[in-house]
Parts: structure tokens; C-alpha cells; sequence
């Protein structure tokens, strides 16, 4: 929008659907909006393979990475960067099925969350890489690598 001596005009680049500064604040209070949160997971065994000692193209002990240490740390941490209003707001769990984000939404969200639903969603996996940490495996053998309870597993579609 272009703005003139008190008046919105469109011009031919804007959307039409915002027209104003109050009509956005008005959009934004509306219950409609919801917040979404992008989190990356934490630091993975893939990340750290050079000081490792590992081939990141090739190591075979790199399929589907899980957490370092400081990756499981900084999972952990979710919960207090968020808060527990930010927590109690939250509708449901997005995650991809690789090892590595799988366990960062464990730890993150696995007991602060309890009866949040979790999905996981081959859609927002790594895509077009040949590295072993982004060739995904079956949820089971995650699951059992992972040492997911069935209470857990029970929240999981």
C-alpha cells in the first residue's frame, strides 16, 4: 500500500488484503491467528564429524545422526528459552522423522507438553542429499535407538 496525506491507495504491487497499520493490529489480535514456532534441532553427530574424527560424505556410523551432548543440552533447553506461557499455548508438535529432530522434540517437548500431539511429517525432512546423517530410517528403529516409552510413542501419528 501506498500512503497519501491520510488515505491508503493500492498500488499495482500490494496485497489487498491489509489496507492499513490498524487493520494489521486488528488482524493480529483476532483469535484466528496462531503463532508458530521454527526450531531447529540441536547439534548433531553429522555437524560435529570433523572433530570426530568421521567422514561427514561417507561414514556409514553417520545414517540418520543423532545428538551430540551439546545438541542433547540445547534440546533440553527448549523448555526454559520458551517459558511455560508459551508452552501452555502450544496446539501441536511438527516434527521430521530424522533421529536428530525426532529426539530434540523429545527432549524439548516430551514432559513440558504432555498432552500435545505430536506429527511426525516426512514432508520437512532433509531432501537431495546423499549424506548418510539425512537418510532417514523407519520410526521403530528410532523408537527402539531412542528408548521411546510407549506412553511417549502413544502421542506420535
Amino acid at each position: 500500500m501506498v500512503k497519501k496525506k491520510g488515505t491508503t491507495k493500492k498500488s499495482s504491487l500490494s496485497s489487498p488484503s491489509i489496507t492499513s497499520t490498524s487493520a494489521l493490529s486488528t488482524f493480529v489480535e483476532n483469535e484466528h491467528v496462531k503463532k508458530i514456532f521454527l526450531i531447529r534441532h540441536g547439534e548433531s553427530i553429522g555437524q560435529a564429524a570433523k572433530t570426530l574424527g568421521l567422514n561427514r560424505k561417507s561414514s556409514p556410523e553417520l545414517l540418520d545422526a543423532g545428538l551430540t551432548q551439546k545438541g542433547k543440552r540445547q534440546a533440553s533447553s527448549i523448555p526454559n528459552l520458551l517459558g511455560p506461557e508459551t508452552l501452555s499455548s502450544i496446539d501441536v508438535i511438527i516434527t521430521s522423522p530424522l533421529t536428530r529432530a525426532f529426539h530434540t522434540t523429545m527432549l524439548g517437548f516430551g514432559y513440558s507438553t504432555e498432552a500435545v500431539p505430536i506429527i511426525v511429517d516426512y514432508n520437512i525432512r532433509e531432501i537431495g542429499s546423499a549424506l548418510p546423517e539425512n537418510q532417514g530410517r523407519g520410526m521403530e528403529q528410532i523408537y527402539r535407538d531412542l528408548r521411546v516409552g510407549e506412553e511417549f510413542a502413544e502421542r506420535v501419528d
